[in-house]
């Protein structure tokens, strides 16, 4: 499989969190921030809701300005999307379009394992992929003239992280390799502030980055994503591929009240690190279990010694908690091995419950 999940049905199950395929299930397989959604986000996605007889604002002014003074970069930096995901497949059809015949994007570069929607979104571009080995890549053994390399920081999903500074001898080394580093779980890290690649924007053109709001504050129903570039052409021209309304009024709402929860952010850190160290310790204890993959964000990659493929999974839905399964993300890898699987890291008595079902 090629990234994507059988469900009972028979459909290709892209991503975690098919609640509405499994309902009732503990829901482990989506990396939501355990904490929940914010309560000043919820009743500003609620006022969104009371006033959606009118049209969102089509530019979304106030939750451009509230992210551009969070962040500390110009607004015009800033494209707004109906999630992280839709910004990642916008990203290379735009630069497929954009520029001259010898400039306009032909490669997308990926390393195993990556998040599907990085093919996907080259598949839809009409752009080859290119899978490397994370240490090719970053010693500059791939195509750098048309080619847009997508890397996740940390990487979804075995938790990889890459230093700051190595992205950025990166991008100054290769200046024609565009690079876009997808910081959806930063946020969830202790050195989010220091990982960042965000505030070198301005000097390095070839960088952009990927931002979601889904999961550190817990609003993957609303929708909010952010691509963050000091490439002008390029954002305007994937500005111009989005429908005119790409992000709701709840979600703008939702979102502006979102970037004043700094405390909230703070206490979801500290959090996620206390139970993320529970559930190694307790994944350590289960026998099955020989790899456990060291993560700082809010998910843990492991793998499991099992007769059969995908025992585990359907072991664990029969006693009503969803994970999810990554032979998917091996296959894509160019890897036969199955046993995979990844846990998101919740509440202390979820966590508890999902450990006492292992045994």
């Amino acid at each position: 499989m090629s990234g994507r999940e059988m469900t009972d049905s028979g459909v290709m199950q892209r991503h975690g969190g098919d609640l509405y395929g499994h309902p009732g299930l503990l829901d482990f397989s989506a990396n939501i921030n355990p904490l929940g959604m914010p309560e000043s986000v919820r009743e500003a996605a609620v006022q969104g809701v009371m006033q959606a007889e009118h049209y969102p604002d089509a530019q979304m002014r106030a939750l451009t300005e509230a992210y551009a003074a969070y962040l500390g970069v110009p607004d015009y930096w800033i494209l707004f999307g109906n999630g992280a995901s839709e910004l990642i497949r916008i990203l290379p059809a735009a630069m497929r379009s954009y520029g001259s015949e010898e400039e306009r994007l032909e490669n997308v570069i990926v390393t195993p394992p990556f998040f599907q929607e990085y093919a996907d979104a080259a598949e839809g571009a009409g752009c080859r992929l290119v899978k490397a080995p994370r240490w090719e890549v970053l010693g500059g053994a791939v195509p750098h003239a048309r080619s847009l390399l997508f890397i996740g920081n940390p990487a979804n999903p075995d938790g990889s992280r890459i230093r700051r500074e190595t992205v950025l001898r990166l991008a100054a080394h290769c200046p024609a390799l565009k690079i876009c580093v997808d910081e959806s779980f930063l946020p969830f890290c202790e050195d989010a502030q220091a990982g960042s690649v965000v505030p070198y924007l301005f000097d390095y053109p070839n960088l952009f980055v990927i931002r979601s709001f889904t999961k550190i504050f817990a609003m993957p129903g609303l929708r909010l994503g952010a691509l963050l570039s000091a490439s002008a052409g390029i954002t305007q021209k994937a500005r111009s591929m989005l429908q005119p309304w790409p992000v709701s009024l709840p979600a703008q709402m939702a979102g502006e009240a979102a970037l004043a929860e700094k405390d909230f952010v703070r206490r979801t850190v500290q959090y996620v690190k206390e139970e993320r160290a529970f559930l190694v310790r307790g994944l350590e204890a289960v026998p099955f279990v020989d790899k456990i993959l060291p993560s700082p964000a809010n998910f843990i990659l492991f793998h499991v010694q099992e007769a059969a493929p995908h025992a585990l999974y359907a072991q664990m839905i029969g006693k009503g908690i969803l994970i999810r399964d990554c032979a998917s993300f091996a296959a894509a890898a160019g890897s036969g091995e199955t046993g995979w699987y990844r846990i998101a890291v919740r509440t202390h008595r979820e966590n508890e419950q999902l450990l006492a079902a292992m045994v």
